[in-house]
């Protein structure tokens, strides 16, 4: 059977109402089960950390354990063409299936089913855990009845942390603005990452560009920088500060003296990334990129100005990353 989110929130909520008869069963039960827990890395869903997590939180302890008589609670997310889809499975203590359920959320990402799913998880371990104990039929009997012994005290949940990932790669650039035309380039990087923030540390170097004049006068230009990248992110979009920091090298041809100065000159701006990731281990980033040049700069031959530097350089990037988590 299949919920769209919305749908099963309401159905759990109509669950808990009819289940608060059995209110105190519920609060002294401490039903342990084992979880098994995977989900399609394309979606950037929680890890099972972060769910066992909200799933405690919400019951008040802990209910998870690796004891192998234990029931078994299995969730797989799957990605769908309109959204994501949870399938949630008990398995009893004789390791027999009760069953099936599936949740299903809307839009791209995980965002929606990571809300609900949970609390839907929660709801199955109480409903289990006062089924599991349920008093027995009364004898009758002379002796007095001893009050129930009270549960041993929930241990706190410490909040998880967010998933650490680490991207290391390579990449290719075409820039315009700090080089006579679009210069071709490469590029080296490595970014820190959490589910909301990154930084990069990234450095790059331009091919030889070439501006020749009709008196057959030129030179040649090429670009060695160094950039620091902080982002937010929302899977599987970034939106991104740029700081740049260039040496520019230039040679001059046909001219009286053949000079190769450099310059260096930096830039600030913003960028916008999409990452993919291609394979589990494996993300595929395009990037597009405005600067605005901080010192610009012109080039002379023959103590004649032929060519400045724009005051904004556009960049195009496409990066090959190795994930690290």
């Amino acid at each position: 059977m299949m919920y769209r989110a919305s749908q099963y929130l309401a159905w759990l909520a109509l669950v808990l109402a009819f289940s608060c008869k059995s209110g105190t069963a519920l609060a002294q039960s401490s039903l342990r089960v084992g979880l098994t827990y995977s989900s399609d890395p394309a979606l950037d869903c929680p890890s099972v950390a972060e769910l066992s997590t909200s799933i405690a939180r919400q019951l008040g302890y802990d209910p998870f354990t690796s004891e192998a008589s234990a029931p078994q609670l299995r969730v797989v997310i799957t990605k769908l063409v309109d959204g994501a889809e949870a399938q949630i499975e008990w398995i009893d203590q004789g390791q027999q299936s009760e069953g099936e359920r599936r949740l299903a959320s809307g839009g791209s990402g995980c965002g929606e089913l990571a809300r609900s799913l949970p609390f839907a998880l929660a709801v199955q371990i109480q409903l289990h855990a006062a089924s599991a104990s349920a008093p027995p039929t009364p004898v009758a009997t002379t002796k007095p009845v001893d009050p129930p012994a009270k549960p041993p005290p929930a241990h706190p949940v410490a909040p998880a942390k967010p998933p650490r990932l680490i991207f290391v790669g390579v990449g290719a650039l075409a820039r315009h603005g700090l080089t006579p035309g679009v210069s071709p380039g490469v590029r080296v990087l490595g970014v820190l990452s959490r589910r909301a923030w990154s930084l990069e540390l990234s450095a790059h170097a331009t091919l030889p560009a070439e501006l020749r004049r009709a008196d057959a006068t030129g030179f040649t230009a090429r670009e060695l920088g160094v950039n620091l990248v902080p982002c937010l992110r929302w899977a599987p979009v970034g939106l991104c500060a740029v700081g740049t920091l260039s040496l520019l090298h230039v040679r001059g041809q046909g001219v009286d003296r053949i000079g190769s100065p450099s310059s260096t000159t930096g830039g600030l701006g913003g960028r916008v990334q999409l990452l993919w990731p291609a394979l589990e281990r494996l993300g595929v980033v395009v990037q597009g990129e405005a600067l605005a040049v901080l010192s610009p700069r012109d080039v002379l031959l023959n103590r004649t100005t032929v060519w400045s530097t724009a005051p904004v350089a556009f960049t195009a990037i496409l990066d090959f990353a190795a994930i690290f988590r």
